[in-house]
């Protein structure tokens, strides 16, 4: 099992969007954004969780499908998504990678947030059943440096990443869960 460095690339814009603009000045900017949580669920359960839309109990509200080349009924290519409330988000995937995804804000209603480009990926941890959240890239925001990674661990993806721990601890996700019947492989370790 290959181990991995952090990865701070973002994948390409999707085609249908390359013309579009989006806010922020991310372009260029060296990251500034590492957050690796580790979650005692494996990567299927935390990737649906992650993708869930607000009909079922998640974060997102489907603007525009992607191009469906994908194992995964929401996150594929090009999918424009209204996320937590706040954010017009365009979202970039590739099924080679199938637990990896790139986000950039259109707009964002949060006032002090005026950018973000910036990959999630989901990894094999270190034990059975478990994994390792990583989000990585390029924030424009007010938040000071040195709170950027620990408001995204805590208010962004923390409720989500418990949210799927403890799903799985008590066997709910399976009635939960929307993602491919048979999951794809996740062949990237945390080590």
């Amino acid at each position: 099992m290959p181990t991995l460095p952090l990865d701070v690339s973002c994948l390409p814009i999707p085609e249908k969007y390359s013309n579009l603009t989006f806010s922020g000045n991310t372009d260029g900017k060296a990251p500034n954004l590492g957050v690796v949580v580790h979650v005692a669920a494996p990567p299927h359960v935390v990737f649906d969780n992650l993708t869930r839309l607000k009909d079922d109990g998640g974060e997102f509200v489907l603007l525009e499908r992607g191009d469906d080349k994908s194992p995964w009924p929401v996150m594929s290519n090009g999918v424009r998504i209204f996320a937590f409330d706040t954010n017009d988000d365009i979202f970039s995937f590739d099924p080679n990678t199938p637990y990896k995804m790139t986000y950039r804000i259109v707009s964002s209603k949060v006032p002090f947030l005026f950018g973000v480009c910036a990959t999630l990926e989901v990894v094999r941890g270190p034990t059975e059943n478990t994994s390792v959240f990583m989000d990585t890239g390029i924030v424009h925001s007010l938040i000071p440096q040195c709170l950027l990674s620990a408001f995204f661990r805590k208010m962004v993806w923390g409720p989500i990443l418990k949210r799927a721990e403890k799903e799985f601890a008590s066997g709910t996700w399976k009635e939960k869960y929307k993602g491919p019947a048979t999951p794809p492989p996740c062949d990237r370790q945390f080590a």
